[in-house]
């Protein structure tokens, strides 16, 4: 009776340990810095690398910072700069997993990991959104308008208005992979006054170009482990005002990163990629940030004839967390039509970031074809050339056209003719690409039947509004067998 009673109370003592366990989570900051905001507190304070977060905590990433909340069961939530959110409920225990958030602004980036034990029930709100998910991965904004899109499995969507003194559902959506959902003010008014509108569409391919999204791709693929190293106290407070966060002195609260990690690098200006040059514009200056155990920022660049040219930021030192890189005609490193600009950081180690890519479109003048007709008159025409490659999940394509690698899937960037109309890959025509835009993306996965093992071929060639073709690209993507 003793040995059962004992053994009774050691199972209840690892399951109350277990449940306490998961009602922790850690904040980590990959880049920059946070202010935390206590539950039943009115002072905010800086938030620390590898801190604990409580349910009622409120959290703000700084302007050019990245913050990751990381639960017990592995599942991540990583939230880009300027976001604020908070923790509302935290409530697990030996047979359910219940996590409330709200996303006030913003946006946060949540993969979900569903248990094999108990049932999870994962729940972020918006303004006017609730999203629900038992398990998968999915990006929540709400910037100006309120948005989510998945990536893996499928969420649960409740369309809410709050004006009245009750809550009301508009509507549930299922959003599958590869969906979207856009709720904008008109929309919601639309919604509101019950009149029929579709806001469910395809993921964009424009939101797959942004470094947001090819980061937490990258994460999800190969998550960086981090180490708590403030597991029990809150920091001290400072007095720091929720109207004006932006002027108060905020110490640096992040540590030294380790030599060996391996640095972030993103771009922050300009916003849009590609980004458009206005007319009579020949000169960018291109802007980023980095982390602290940065020694070295090199941008690549091409000429027209696709050579390559490496260049060091010369004003550039080590541990600074900002870079700039200025391209110009009069410089040489910058053309007419497309260029790309690659940017990798180092660390005294050697060991060097994932690349963030920038795409700059510089007005380009037309080459005339001159057709004489029965009136004499002239046509104007622009030349479809031969459609290019200008990434594979985010590395360059090497010289020889062979791209070796053993991922899962591979997301094919590519630029073309503003004059092309089509885009088609062996033949078969991207339903995505926007005539005109000059930019196109391929995406290989076994599931799609264009990628398997060993050696594939791809074929690329553009048409114009009159059907006329360009001359065809070949390149071949090399998949390693396990």
């Amino acid at each position: 009776m003793i040995i059962v009673l004992l053994v009774q109370f050691i199972l209840h003592f690892i399951d109350q340990r277990n449940v306490e366990l998961k009602n922790k989570v850690y904040l980590y900051l990959p880049q920059g810095q946070a202010e935390i905001l206590p539950w039943r507190e009115t002072l905010w304070a800086p938030a620390h690398h590898g801190e604990l977060v409580l349910e009622g905590d409120r959290l703000k990433i700084a302007q050019s910072s990245r913050g990751v909340l990381r639960f017990y069961d592995e599942t991540t939530v990583r939230l880009d700069s300027l976001t604020d959110m908070s923790i509302d409920t935290i409530d697990a225990d030996s047979s359910e997993d219940n996590i409330r958030l709200h996303l006030n602004s913003g946006r946060l980036w949540a993969n979900v990991v569903p248990s094999d034990y108990v049932s999870t029930n994962f729940l972020i709100e918006t303004d006017h959104l609730r999203i629900t998910s038992s398990g998968g991965i999915f990006e929540i904004s709400s910037i100006n308008n309120e948005s989510v899109r998945v990536i893996k499995d499928q969420v649960s969507v409740e369309v809410l208005d709050r004006s009245g003194e009750r809550e009301v559902v508009l509507e549930q959506i299922k959003i599958g992979v590869g969906q979207e959902i856009d709720l904008t003010p008109d929309t919601l008014e639309t919604m509101i006054a019950r009149q029929p509108v579709n806001i469910l569409a395809a993921v964009s391919d424009s939101w797959k170009l942004t470094d947001w999204y090819g980061w937490n791709i990258q994460e999800d693929l190969e998550p960086t482990i981090y180490v708590s190293t403030n597991t029990n106290t809150k920091p001290a407070q400072v007095s720091v005002s929720e109207e004006t966060p932006a002027e108060v002195d905020v110490i640096n609260s992040v540590p030294d990163l380790a030599p060996d990690l391996v640095p972030v690098v993103t771009i922050i200006s300009p916003e849009e990629n590609p980004y458009f040059l206005s007319s009579g514009e020949q000169a960018i200056s291109i802007r980023g940030s980095t982390t602290p155990n940065t020694v070295k920022v090199t941008v690549t660049s091409y000429d027209t004839a696709g050579q390559i040219f490496n260049y060091v930021l010369q004003q550039y030192q080590a541990g600074e967390e900002s870079w700039t890189y200025h391209a110009a005609i009069s410089y040489g490193n910058l053309h007419e039509g497309r260029n790309l600009f690659s940017i990798v950081a180092e660390n005294e180690s050697g060991i060097k970031s994932k690349p963030v890519s920038m795409i700059v479109e510089v007005e380009t003048k037309i080459e005339e074809i001159q057709s004489t007709t029965e009136g004499n008159n002239t046509e104007t025409a622009a030349v479809l050339t031969k459609p290019m490659v200008l990434s594979l999940n985010n590395e360059l394509l090497p010289e020889n056209g062979v791209y070796e690698t053993a991922a899962e899937g591979v997301t094919i960037m590519g630029s073309v003719s503003s004059v092309a109309s089509k885009v088609f890959v062996n033949d078969y025509q991207l339903t995505k690409f926007t005539a005109g835009s000059g930019v196109w993306t391929y995406y290989l996965k076994s599931e799609f039947l264009n990628y398997e093992p060993g050696t594939n071929v791809y074929q690329v060639y553009a048409e114009d509004a009159k059907g006329n073709k360009s001359e065809i690209l070949k390149f071949e993507v090399y998949r390693e067998t396990p």
